[in-house]
């Protein structure tokens, strides 16, 4: 009877090319912007929808700063299999003039007023069919200063 050698874990990006880490920076989000137009994109897109082919689309990597928009926290599982409960709105970025979808690492719904504060991180979304942790950006809310 042969046994099987256990595959080794790993943690990777549930979706390559939305994020980069690096030992020594804070996570930055993969974005991309129009040359011609000035609008911004993320996920990264190769050509701009606004100049149809005549803008010149770059690439770049961007803090992951910004206030919260909209946020909602939810109490069933989510069907990417999110156990509940889990916090995702939008985060309206200062490096670029983008609105992002993301989930939070809070769910206290204190914490998640708009206009709030946050940082972007990286965090465990889920396990895949393979027993490898998928790993999102998440946003976290910063400390709220005592403003009595």
């Amino acid at each position: 009877m042969s046994v099987e050698a256990a595959k080794p874990r790993t943690s990777k990006p549930f979706r390559p090319g939305l994020f980069e880490e690096s030992p020594q920076d804070a996570p930055k989000l993969l974005t991309s912007s129009c040359r011609s137009c000035g609008r911004s994109f993320f996920p990264v897109r190769t050509d701009c929808p606004h100049c149809v082919g005549t803008g010149h689309v770059v690439e770049a990597a961007i803090a992951g700063t910004g206030a919260i928009y909209a946020s909602t926290v939810v109490h069933v599982p989510s069907p990417a299999g999110i156990k509940p409960p889990y916090a995702y709105g939008y985060v309206q970025l200062d490096a670029a003039a983008l609105r992002v979808f993301a989930l939070f690492t809070s769910v206290d719904p204190h914490q998640l007023v708009p206009g709030s504060r946050v940082e972007m991180v990286l965090g465990p979304l889920r396990t895949d069919a393979d027993g490898n942790e998928l790993i999102a950006y998440k946003f976290r809310p910063l400390a709220v200063e005592n403003r009595s």
